[in-house]
This record gives C-alpha cells, sequence and structure tokens, in this order.
C-alpha cells in the first residue's frame, strides 16, 4: 500500500469516526465560515453542503450572537457586507491563554425558522435548540518560520443539551415549589400561635373597653375616643382572623362546581358599588372542576381586590377562562392532563420587576394598609387544589394572574362567548 493510499484510508476512517459521532462536528476557517460539517447538522434541518462557506452565526438565535462573535456579526446579520479581514470571527481563541472555548452554551435555530424570518419576520420567537460548544483555535507554522505560528481557524463539537436543559429547569422549579411549601407552612405554624394568644389579648382588651365606654357614656369626647380605640381593635381581629385563616387552610371539601359560575358571582359581590367592570371571554363547554367553592372563591375575591386596588381610576379587568390539556413541554409544575384555565388581566399600576418573584410570600404587601396574607393564602389554596396560581406584570402595564385548576372528570356545558359585569 502507498503512503498515499494509507493517508486516504486514514482519512476515510476519520470522516466514517466524525460520522458516528452523535455531536455536530465542524470546522471555521480565520472568518468563521464553515469548511466542514458532519451530517448531524441535520439536527437544525440542514444538510452539510448547505452551510459551507456560511458564516457560523447562521445558526444563532439573534439573541445569542454576542456570546460567540464579536460585535459587528449583529451587523452582518441585518445585510451589512463585512466581508475581507473585517469579517468577524466566531470565537477569538488568541486572546485567551487556553486558545480554546469549552461548555459555552448557544441558542441554535433550526432552519425553518430561519425560513420563517425571511417570510414574516418571526425569528425571535423561534423555540431555540440549546447547544453546548467545545470549540479549539488551530494554528499552523508560520512561513517565516523561527518557531513562530498563526492562526488558520478553529473546529469544534456542539453538543445538544436540550433535553437536560428542560430537566435542570423542571428541577429548579420543583425545588422552588417545594421551598415555598415549606416556607407557608412553617410560617402558618407561627402565624397561628401568636394569632390565638393575640386573639385572646384582643377579647381582654374588648371587654376593658365596653366597661369604660358604657361609664362614660355622660361625656361625648370620651365616648368618641372609645369608638375609635374600638375600630382599631376590629381592624386588629380582622387581622387576626386572617392569620388563623392563612394557618388553618383545611383539605377541601369539594364538589364539582362551574368556575364561570363562581366567577361571575364573586365579581358581583366584591365590586359591587365601585368603577371597576369585568369583561368575560368564556371558551365553549368548558369543563367543570371539583373545587372546595368556598376557598376558591376566596381565591377570586383576592385576585379580584388586587386587581381593583391597582386600577384607583377605575377600568376594567378582562377575564378569560378556557381549557387547557397540561402537557410536559409547557413546562409548568403541574401534572399532565386537563385543566381549566382562568387569566385575569388589569390595566393598572402594574408590579415591578423587584417586587414580582415575592407576591405570594407571606406579609409581602405594597400597600399601607395591607396585611401581605391573600396571595400568600391563595397560593396555598390553589396548591391544595393540585392546581397553582401565577403572575405576570410589567410596572406601569398591568398584571396577569393564571389560575390552573383539574378539570373534573364530568363535563359541564357553560355559556360561552363575551360579557360585561
Amino acid at each position: 500500500m502507498t503512503k498515499k493510499q494509507t493517508e486516504e484510508r486514514i482519512e476515510e476512517g476519520h470522516r466514517e469516526l466524525l460520522e458516528i459521532i452523535p455531536d455536530i462536528v465542524y470546522r471555521l476557517d480565520t472568518e468563521g465560515c464553515f469548511t466542514f460539517v458532519n451530517n448531524h447538522i441535520k439536527l437544525l434541518g440542514y444538510k452539510p453542503k448547505e452551510l459551507l462557506g456560511k458564516h457560523f452565526s447562521e445558526l444563532l438565535h439573534p439573541d445569542e450572537v454576542e456570546k460567540v462573535s464579536r460585535s459587528n456579526v449583529v451587523k452582518k446579520l441585518k445585510g451589512s457586507d463585512m466581508g475581507g479581514r473585517n469579517s468577524p470571527q466566531l470565537f477569538d481563541e488568541r486572546r485567551s491563554g487556553r486558545r480554546m472555548t469549552k461548555w459555552l452554551e448557544i441558542g441554535l435555530v433550526p432552519k425553518k425558522w430561519k425560513t420563517a424570518e425571511k417570510r414574516k419576520g418571526t425569528i425571535s420567537e423561534a423555540p431555540s435548540i440549546v447547544g453546548e460548544v467545545a470549540a479549539t483555535g488551530i494554528y499552523e507554522e508560520s512561513t517565516t518560520g523561527k518557531g513562530r505560528k498563526h492562526f488558520v481557524g478553529s473546529v469544534g463539537i456542539i453538543r445538544d443539551i436540550t433535553e437536560r436543559k428542560k430537566i435542570e429547569e423542571e428541577k429548579k422549579r420543583l425545588e422552588q415549589q417545594y421551598i415555598q411549601a415549606q416556607r407557608l407552612e412553617s410560617i402558618g405554624l407561627i402565624a397561628s400561635g401568636i394569632a390565638h394568644d393575640f386573639k385572646n389579648l384582643l377579647t381582654i382588651a374588648f371587654g376593658y373597653i365596653e366597661i369604660a365606654r358604657e361609664r362614660c357614656l355622660c361625656n361625648e369626647k370620651i365616648t368618641k375616643s372609645m369608638e375609635k380605640a374600638m375600630n382599631a381593635l376590629v381592624r386588629c381581629q380582622n387581622l387576626t382572623q386572617q392569620l388563623l385563616s392563612f394557618s388553618r387552610t383545611k383539605k377541601p371539601i369539594r364538589k364539582v362546581a362551574s368556575i364561570s359560575d363562581i366567577f361571575k358571582k364573586s365579581s358581583q359581590l366584591v365590586l359591587s358599588g365601585s368603577n371597576i367592570e369585568c369583561s368575560y371571554v368564556v371558551e365553549n363547554e368548558i369543563w367543570s372542576v371539583e373545587v372546595d367553592e368556598s376557598q376558591i372563591t376566596q381565591v377570586i375575591e383576592n385576585v379580584l381586590i388586587n386587581a381593583w386596588h391597582a386600577m384607583p381610576e377605575g377600568g376594567t379587568i378582562d377575564i378569560a377562562i378556557c381549557n387547557k390539556s397540561v402537557k410536559p413541554e409547557d413546562n409548568l409544575p403541574l401534572k399532565s392532563g386537563k385543566y381549566v384555565e382562568v387569566t385575569v388581566v388589569d390595566h393598572g399600576i402594574g408590579i415591578s420587576k423587584e417586587d414580582l418573584p415575592l407576591v405570594f410570600d407571606p406579609f409581602f404587601t405594597t400597600k399601607q394598609d395591607g396585611s401581605g396574607l391573600g396571595l400568600a393564602t391563595s397560593y396555598s389554596i390553589m396548591s391544595k387544589h393540585e392546581g397553582i396560581i401565577t403572575a405576570e406584570s410589567l410596572e406601569g402595564q398591568g398584571a396577569s394572574f393564571r389560575l390552573y385548576l383539574p378539570a373534573a372528570s364530568k363535563k359541564r356545558s357553560t355559556e360561552a362567548g363575551k360579557s360585561k359585569k
């Protein structure tokens, strides 16, 4: 066998090996353009030949470009011609002592979404595939000698870690949910003890003020002061009752019901006489739910009161009710299955980025006279119903609360369409 034949066989063996590796293997020139890519690029819907001569950024979601290339790659993606010596390079290994890139996570966009970008401009909404990149620079002896080397390109591997990232995110969500449940339970025990003692003290205070008031009926000033003290004690009593309700959220006593009917009844009671109205959009044939109606009414009232307070000038609360089949890919901390989803949207002041993660924490409130227990209690009730409540908001642009409740086995016909009440 000649030397040339041996080299050809070795090269063929290398190529076969590259096709066996279950990752995308590539080589780039000094300008960051593909000179080789193996068949596993089909993960993104490409054939190897399609990418030869194209820049690596062809594979990237626009949000990821800054991670892996110089800033002028952004200009190139927008159509500017950056040819020649000024072309952007993927990794600048020459500036790092290791001359390599390891464990870099990037968002990759399938070819079909690139096509959609040209047609509709929807690339920013593309569901990314998460890739993990390991790459190294290629250096060759300089023609000038003296042991100097010059950069001739890069070789690298991209591993699809999308499923791994989903598992990690799901694990993180479950851990956060567990921590929240533990916090609620711990605070509930503390609140229960404090509330019981405080309730006993209030009973004594009520008794003494009532006796004092009866003895001073002839003195109008003292009587008014006693009434103010009594009103303050009533507020304390209400707060104590909220603490007890929070700590005693019992196991739901469930029955099949229509969430639409519960919502409409609750909104009429809560918002009666206010400058707020509710607009409903209800899907056809909403599934019934199996709930403790009094507990779910409490959740609804808390959400509606928050929406009301967010719109002091008045306005409309938009309520949408629909059926939702939850799947693992929905990334919701729920078991797969059928749920009824209720979205409550106000058009008020919104919730700041800093406050949003805290809205379901016990005793957190931005209101001067708030207890911070309403949404915390709602969160606890929804958890006991195997459902969840979530919040989304941008400061100054209103807030959106979503309630997910498991559907009952029996269906119940509900009037659909739009209505205002």
